[in-house]
């Protein structure tokens, strides 16, 4: 039978850490658009009135493992396969910069250790999870948002003065994360698909002068918007990528080419 190229995620369960900022945001609505079944998981739910059946929210602190388990607990007992699950949350640094960036001597230790926690050992249990709600799904998969940091060392001159900077804690985790996508690709063979997405630089809230350093690094000239991450993604998802896992799929608009 010829194999039908379509994105549809028609009664499809889509499990997004961290679906209520930036990426996780747009994430949720791309999904939701193409008819999928979405489950956000944060730690913190922003209360508004939700008349999308297909939606559905789940409050989990991603840094403690019991709350991750009673989250699968839960999904369990509602008898739900899932069809992927994106780790998308990453650990939120606002309001302790000082110690989170910087030279290596400002930055903290515990902090090291709380990013771990959220950017790397949470998948690592959500999979170890999840991936049991997985084996009764058609084409199931895992998707890990990375970073282009995983792979390559920061250039600490595009921060010059600004109040931004490069963490020691974020890149290693983010590169653990990418070893981890290829160990799960590995060990949850054949049945399900693992790969990892390493966006690079988005437009946000960034100063003019750091845009305008960061966007001479890259071949397209520009930053990556979030809809630039969600379309690869989107794919990965989808059975149009059936017969690809343990890959990092790299969106950065040439930024790693140079």
């Amino acid at each position: 039978m010829k194999k039908k190229y379509k994105i549809d995620f028609t009664n499809k369960n889509i499990v997004i850490t961290g679906g209520f900022r930036n990426l996780g945001k747009c994430l949720v609505e791309a999904f939701l658009d193409l008819n999928a079944n979405v489950i956000v998981v944060d730690k913190i739910i922003i209360k508004k009135k939700n008349s999308n059946k297909k939606l559905k929210f789940f409050k989990v602190d991603l840094s403690n493992s019991a709350e991750i388990e009673l989250f699968y607990k839960k999904l369990r007992k509602k008898k739900i396969i899932i069809d992927c699950l994106i780790n998308n949350a990453s650990y939120n640094h606002i309001g302790i910069l000082k110690n989170y960036i910087g030279k290596i001597n400002d930055q903290d230790e515990l902090v090291f250790k709380s990013v771990v926690d959220i950017n790397l050992i949470a998948p690592f249990i959500l999979s170890k999870y999840l991936s049991k709600l997985m084996v009764k799904a058609k084409d199931p998969n895992i998707i890990n948002v990375s970073s282009i940091y995983s792979n390559l060392a920061p250039d600490f001159k595009i921060y010059n003065n600004t109040a931004m900077g490069n963490s020691a804690a974020y890149s290693s985790s983010k590169s653990g994360l990418n070893q981890l996508s290829r160990w799960l690709a590995s060990n949850l063979a054949p049945k399900i698909r693992v790969n990892s997405v390493s966006p690079g630089g988005i437009v946000r809230s960034q100063k003019n002068i750091f845009i305008k350093k960061y966007k001479s690094k890259v071949l397209l000239n520009k930053m990556a918007k979030e809809e630039d991450i969600v379309g690869p993604i989107l794919f990965l998802a989808s059975n149009i990528a059936s017969y690809i896992t343990g890959e990092n799929l790299t969106v950065d608009g040439g930024y790693s080419s140079i």
